[in-house]
This record gives structure tokens, C-alpha cells and sequence, in this order.
């Protein structure tokens, strides 16, 4: 998860030039974001059982759950 923040902030600040305060938290929201993903991709492939009731547990909350 690291390598791929550290990667996606590399590419982010190609693409989204600046050091703007919009300019940097767009590219910080986005590497957040990203990072998550393979974060849920890499505890779905290692079938990690509490990553998968965390997530039942946010969309239980959060109304989108069964």
C-alpha cells in the first residue's frame, strides 16, 4: 500500500502540476483513495476475515448494508 501511495503521488504530481492548497489536496484525496483500493484488493486476495467485517460493519452503519 505504501509502494502504491508513494507511486501514485509521483504520478499525480506530473499530471496535477502545483503547490497550490487545491492542487495538493486534490492530489492527496486521490492517493488516499487509490491507496484504499489496493488495501481492500490485497486483504480480498489474502481473504483477511476481519477486513471483510470492518467493511460489513461501515455499510451496516452507513445504511447501504443487508
Amino acid at each position: 500500500m505504501g509502494a502504491a501511495a508513494l507511486l501514485i503521488d509521483r504520478l499525480l504530481s506530473q499530471w496535477v502540476a502545483g503547490d497550490a492548497f487545491l492542487s495538493q489536496a486534490f492530489r492527496l484525496a486521490l492517493t488516499i483513495a487509490f491507496s484504499l483500493v489496493v488495501l481492500g484488493a490485497g486483504a480480498h486476495v489474502l481473504r483477511i476475515r476481519e477486513f471483510r467485517e470492518a467493511i460489513a460493519l461501515v455499510l451496516k452503519r452507513s445504511g447501504s448494508g443487508a
